[in-house]
């Protein structure tokens, strides 16, 4: 059974459109749309080229697919647009199309691949459905819905405003207000905005301006504010994108984390049972790994899972997990995200041939790039099958040194990017509890830890001025990535890199050798790994 779960829209906000495919017990491949267009986000368009990708993947057309899962059941009535939309683009309709709700959705993306057998499932994000929070028990194949909170009382809005304010693109930029608020202090009072209640939290929609409601025929853009002169009465001043960050931008940001956190934590305490001993998160606001380290850090559960995929693009993983679930498949943990596309060693060599690059080849490259980062090199990896999500997670990676002085300096500006944004370090699995306080395996970099003294030592450049890391747990079974890491220790007794995405600024992770090759040239890299195939700039014609 071939199950095609996809996330997009027709012309609409909505953001992150992506293709997953599903057959029997098998997760075959995912991919984001904006990998393959190149336009960050992707919004208003449906996953053209990466329901290609997937289907191709599988050596299967549309045809062959049995059923299409949708992540929302506001859609329902829209068969035969969907149906016209997969015959224009791939010549034929799926045999079936299912629509599951969008917080479903987000709930079986997270707790079916979580490993628990009874977890309480939180997801929250700005709206999906009309819906803002649910709260879900799983037990064994089962996600029984407790209770959800509606639209516009949404913190996953509230944090979209926050962003606008500041300066930033809302449903994009929230995770530089999540690094912002480290810098600054919670000195704001934000309950004008946004109070937790007895009954958990309540958002003041007065706030809003009046572009939020737009519906039809206009909708709603992140080229217009989303917030009114309201919130210009309640807080300090707001950032244009183009004036620089005050002390009075960090409290406002250092404010908003608090009072996600506070909420957060209020509805933890409104729903969870003593029998409650894990806990499964999605949702775009489960993109807040500070959020997220904290909840790890409270010891209120034994363990926390984060969905590989937190927003949008993770609800056609749900959407189809959920059809698969019902058909009677299983599910397998994910420890890796290793779903996207990928390029053979000999199609690298040819682009590489055809355009007159020299490149070297090494017996050893583990070896070589371990070097590299020893010496202080910046090297980018490409290599393997591309990340689904948003974390480069050692395919896609911009690698260096964690503990050589500068580097966090030198890597902002090869990404172009604002410097107070942190990096995340890479570390060896076994050596978690040496580096990280309350360490609990982190596969998608989901959480934001106390290093140790050791590990802010050892990993200085790849922590937040709090001393804090988002750390990414790498296991035995990862392949070239582990075996650099391993001979990266040998040779500095560093169990760990300083990792982050392989692109600038905003723009989507890197997807071809092409593009991996302009960003190398074009930017302060020192070393690029094509599969089995190394640059370096002295090698330049």
């Amino acid at each position: 059974m071939y199950i095609l779960g996809i996330q997009g829209n027709f012309g609409r906000t909505e953001h992150d459109p992506d293709a997953v495919l599903i057959h029997d017990n098998e997760l075959i491949a995912a991919v984001e749309e904006e990998r393959m267009i190149r336009y960050k986000c992707a919004i208003g368009v449906m996953p053209d080229r990466a329901i290609g990708y997937v289907l191709k993947k599988a050596g299967i057309t549309m045809k062959d697919v049995d059923v299409l899962a949708f992540p929302r059941t506001s859609w329902i009535g829209h068969e035969e647009r969907l149906n016209s939309y997969c015959e224009y683009n791939f010549g034929s309709k799926p045999k079936k199309i299912e629509f599951i709700g969008h917080h479903l959705a987000h709930a079986a993306s997270t707790y079916y691949y979580s490993g628990f057998k009874k977890a309480l499932v939180m997801t929250i994000d700005m709206t999906g459905d009309g819906v803002s929070f649910s709260i879900f028990r799983g037990n064994n194949k089962e996600l029984n819905l407790l209770d959800e909170i509606s639209f516009p009382n949404s913190l996953g809005l509230f944090m979209a405003l926050i962003t606008q304010y500041l300066g930033f693109k809302c449903s994009e930029d929230e995770g530089k207000v999540m690094g912002l608020a480290t810098h600054g202090k919670p000195t704001i009072d934000m309950s004008p905005l946004l109070k937790v209640t007895e009954d958990g939290y309540k958002f003041n929609s007065d706030c809003l301006h009046k572009e939020v409601w737009n519906r039809y025929p206009e909708f709603t853009t992140r080229q217009l504010p989303w917030f009114n002169e309201y919130m210009e009465k309640v807080l300090p001043k707001r950032r244009l994108p183009t004036e620089k960050i005050n002390e009075d931008h960090k409290n406002i940001a250092a404010s908003a984390q608090q009072a996600v956190e506070s909420v957060v934590f209020k509805l933890i305490q409104k729903y969870k049972r003593d029998e409650d001993e894990y806990l499964c998160l999605a949702g775009g606001v489960a993109q807040n790994s500070v959020l997220n380290g904290k909840i790890v850090s409270s010891h209120l559960f034994k363990k926390v899972y984060v969905a590989a995929v937190v927003g949008d693009a993770g609800g056609a993983l749900g959407a189809a997990t959920c059809v698969q679930i019902k058909s009677g498949f299983e599910v397998g943990s994910m420890n890796n995200a290793y779903l996207g596309t990928d390029y053979s060693s000999s199609e690298i060599r040819e682009y590489l041939e055809k355009n007159r690059i020299k490149y070297k080849q090494y017996s050893d490259i583990s070896e070589k790039v371990a070097s590299d980062l020893s010496e202080g090199k910046i090297v980018a990896l490409f290599q393997g099958r591309m990340e689904f999500g948003p974390r480069a997670l050692g395919n896609r990676s911009l690698l260096a040194n964690p503990k050589m002085k500068n580097m966090k300096y030198k890597v902002n500006i090869i990404k172009n990017r604002e410097q107070f944004r942190p990096f995340a370090p890479s570390i060896l699995h076994e050596h978690g509890s040496e580096l990280i306080k309350d360490y609990q395996d982190s596969p998608f970099m989901s959480f934001t830890l106390k290093t140790t003294d050791l590990g802010y030592e050892m990993l200085r450049e790849a922590t937040h001025i709090d001393k804090t890391a988002r750390l990414q747990s790498v296991y035995p079974d990862q392949g070239r990535y582990r075996e650099i890491i391993e001979k990266f220790y040998k040779k500095t007794g560093i169990p760990g890199v300083l990792n982050t995405s392989l692109n600038v600024g905003g723009q989507p992770i890197v997807e071809s050798p092409s593009q991996a090759v302009a960003l190398f040239y074009s930017t302060n890299v020192d070393t690029l790994v094509l599969e089995d195939c190394i640059l370096e700039k002295e090698n330049t014609i």
